[in-house]
């Protein structure tokens, strides 16, 4: 195989792991924008878990409230509660 061919290769398959990376933390923003109206610029995502049953959790945080957020892609549904403090 040619070495130029092979680079490019490598390079594709870094390029979509790194992409999938920032899709995932994306996609809590995303969620949360929808779930609690906050536009995607103002909310802090932290604590994302990913359960072995596919269920995905974070906290969310937009104008000083804090969300418990969660997206299940089995039922394909989100949801964000606000947290009481």
């Amino acid at each position: 195989m040619n070495s130029t061919v092979l680079k490019l290769i490598v390079l594709s398959i870094i390029a979509l792991e790194l992409g999938g990376c920032l899709t995932l933390s994306s996609m809590h923003d995303q969620f949360t924008e929808m779930n609690v109206g906050c536009h995607r610029d103002s909310i802090q995502i932290s604590n994302e878990r990913y359960q072995l049953n596919g269920i995905e959790t974070w906290t969310a945080v937009c104008n000083g409230k804090t969300y418990d957020c969660d997206y299940n892609p089995e039922g394909n549904s989100s949801h964000c509660y606000l947290r009481d403090e």
